[in-house]
This record gives C-alpha cells, sequence and structure tokens, in this order.
C-alpha cells in the first residue's frame, strides 16, 4: 500500500460524510424554534411540519405529547408546562407506537454506507498516481491494493 493512501480515503469518508449526515438527522434539533410556543400554536406548526399527534400523558403539572413524522420515520417527545412548549427531543419509535429500527430510516443508513463505501473507492482510484509510468508507454504498469471495510 503506498504512503498517502490513507490520508485519500479519509477525504473521501468526509466527503461521503456530508452526503450521509442528513440521513441520520433527527427532527427534534429542526423544531427548537418551537420551544417557549403556546401548546395550540405549537400543534398547528408541527402538524404544518408533518407531524401528527399520537397520544399526551400527564406527569405530574407536566404534559408529555408523542408526535409521529411518516416522512422522517421519527417520533418525538413534546413537554408542555402552564400551556406552553419547554422541551421537545427525539425518542424512539416504540414510544409512537411503530417499530423501531425499521422502514425507510433503515433502508436509507444501509444505502448511504454502500455510498460511502464506492465513494471511498472511488476516490481511492481517482486520486492514484502512478510513478512508474513512461511518458509513452500508454498503461498503467503497476498496481494498487485498496482495502474497502464495511461502515455500518
Amino acid at each position: 500500500m503506498k504512503a498517502g493512501f490513507g490520508s485519500r480515503w479519509v477525504a473521501g469518508v468526509v466527503i461521503a460524510s456530508l452526503v450521509v449526515t442528513p440521513a441520520w438527522a433527527k427532527s427534534a434539533e429542526s423544531l427548537q424554534d418551537l420551544v417557549g410556543a403556546r401548546a395550540a400554536g405549537g400543534e398547528t406548526q408541527l402538524q404544518a411540519r408533518g407531524f401528527e399527534h399520537v397520544k399526551t400523558t400527564e406527569d405530574g403539572d407536566r404534559k408529555l405529547s408523542y408526535w409521529w413524522n411518516d416522512k422522517k420515520d421519527d417520533c418525538i417527545e413534546v413537554r408542555t408546562y402552564d400551556g406552553r412548549y419547554t422541551a421537545i427531543a427525539d425518542v424512539s419509535a416504540s414510544d409512537c407506537g411503530r417499530k423501531s429500527g425499521g422502514g425507510k430510516t433503515t433502508a436509507a443508513v444501509a444505502a448511504a454506507a454502500v455510498g460511502v463505501a464506492v465513494l471511498a473507492v472511488l476516490a481511492a482510484l481517482l486520486s492514484r498516481k502512478d510513478k512508474n509510468k513512461t511518458p509513452d508507454s500508454g498503461y498503467q504498469q503497476d498496481w494498487q491494493q485498496v482495502e474497502v471495510y464495511n461502515l455500518q
């Protein structure tokens, strides 16, 4: 294995991670603008963003409501106190009555892992410099071993 292959592989993984990261993103982070909102207005916003109400439970003077987003395959928990949203967090799919770890998210992560492996191989092959090539030979004279790891 030639020197420098590791740095090219790392660069390929970093570039691929920019594409893969949205597949692992969860919803709560993008909903933080609703913290502090009145519950009625927050519910309208959640519905407008693709969430459907699943259930609400009471924990003393606080309410915990669970919302499911089918497109994102994600469940969130909204904590309400005194009529206002106090916190929004991602929770497991089972909290919304769904099976955990299945469906669209698993398929997206698997596809992303394959994409990372393909991009890493392509980056290594495209960045390869053949130092033993004579100017007029027109073909590659040596071979470089490429290792691919399952990144799941």
